[in-house]
């Protein structure tokens, strides 16, 4: 600096004019804490970047619930909703339902990521193959027998109860399995144990109070009459206001006291029923368009009076109401007159079949065989007393025969 102002003195300054020089101080104590206040302010935003970046990663995590023994569905929507990977693993479990979580490779509380995996171990239930020890039935109770099931999930093992007159309530009638393979050391939990536990003897009441029944299912009432030792007696009915298989009525009223044993008659509404057509509007061969619910039988009968294809008859009258269950008609139609066509050279031995289907369609035939000299071969029909022609519904027709030798 001093050089700077005597060279600027010399080559600038007018002559008369003194320079002064100074000597100048450099302030080293501001330089510090100038750059002592800048790294604070540097650590500052530092701490504070760093806080905002743990804010955004914990504000990203979510907490893990208890999903212990809850249904995996629950664990899977809640996955797919905070984006975390689930992986499944499967085992048996007598502890556990069938789909209900066992265990979770996270803790309940921790917070985690996006995007991690979670382990979740879930139930397939009781190892159906499992070997189960069979205990003594014989010395159990039902109670006991019951928990005995339900303590080894045995899931094809069902009790049925049965009155019985010899061995007490609640005490073993009886157990079978399904399959002969299968006994009390092989027995595993998927094998079917069926188990009857006697109900006790029967206990009836002297007098029974009849209640009402109608509209009831028939099974319904005959469990009524089984529990209330009665005898039941049922018959089907047409009916327009009962569903099929209902009860329309009762022969004793409802309050009315019996005894047991007694004799109680009931019947059941088989629908509305079928309406028969009149089968004489229609022919054969269309009859059993008419309705399809009837089954439907065709007869063709020879007539003299009637003409070909016309009905006869019908077996049950048109118009008449019947049961779904009695659905069979028989209609007859007619083949008109009869007619005996030729036997000349047809062989003897075709004339009893012949002759029965001729009366098979409603006329009465009847024949003699006498046997003639002829050229024809022996056996053979020469000639008949009706040939060719209409005949009445009864006719005896003699035939002549051949019996092979030529005559004079």
């Amino acid at each position: 600096m001093s050089n700077f102002l005597n060279n600027f003195s010399e080559n600038n300054l007018e002559p008369g004019i003194k320079v002064v020089e100074y000597d100048v101080e450099s302030d080293n104590k501001y330089k510090k804490n100038k750059n002592k206040k800048l790294l604070i302010e540097i650590i500052v935003v530092i701490i504070i970047i760093c806080l905002i970046s743990i804010g955004i990663i914990q504000f990203s995590k979510v907490e893990v619930p208890d999903f212990n023994n809850q249904l995996y569905s629950i664990v899977e929507k809640w996955g797919t909703k905070n984006k975390i990977q689930i992986i499944i693993k499967e085992e048996f479990s007598n502890d556990f339902l069938e789909d209900y979580v066992i265990k979770q490779s996270i803790e309940e509380g921790d917070r985690i990521s996006k995007k991690t995996i979670l382990t979740i171990t879930v139930s397939k239930g009781s190892n159906p193959d499992e070997i189960i020890k069979v205990p003594d039935l014989s010395i159990m109770d039902g109670s006991q027998i019951k928990n005995w099931i339900n303590e080894n999930n045995l899931i094809n093992t069902t009790i049925k109860e049965e009155n019985s007159s010899t061995i007490p309530k609640s005490s073993l009638i009886s157990y079978s399995f399904d399959s002969a393979t299968v006994n009390n050391d092989n027995f595993k939990r998927s094998d079917i144990l069926t188990i009857i536990i006697s109900k006790g003897e029967i206990q009836y009441e002297k007098n029974i109070e009849v209640i009402n029944l109608v509209s009831k299912t028939k099974d319904e009432v005959t469990k009524w009459c089984t529990e209330s030792n009665l005898v039941c007696n049922f018959s089907e009915v047409i009916s327009d206001n009962y569903e099929i298989g209902k009860i329309t009525s009762q022969s004793i009223v409802a309050g009315e006291v019996i005894s047991i044993s007694s004799v109680v008659s009931f019947t059941v509404s088989a629908g509305e029923g079928i309406i028969v057509p009149n089968y004489s509007t229609v022919g054969s061969e269309a009859a059993s368009t008419l309705n399809s619910k009837l089954d439907i039988k065709i007869k063709m009968l020879y007539n003299m009076q009637v003409n070909y294809g016309v009905l006869i008859s019908q077996s049950v009258k048109a118009g008449t109401r019947i049961l779904e269950t009695d659905n069979k008609v028989e209609l007859i139609y007619s083949l008109g007159k009869p007619y005996f066509n030729s036997l000349v050279g047809t062989s003897e031995n075709a004339l009893a079949k012949t002759f029965y289907d001729y009366n098979q369609l409603g006329v009465n035939f009847s024949y003699t065989v006498k046997y003639v000299n002829s050229e024809l071969e022996k056996g053979s029909i020469v000639w008949s007393s009706k040939s060719n022609e209409f005949v009445t519904l009864n006719e005896k027709i003699e035939i002549h025969v051949s019996n092979g030798i030529k005559g004079e």
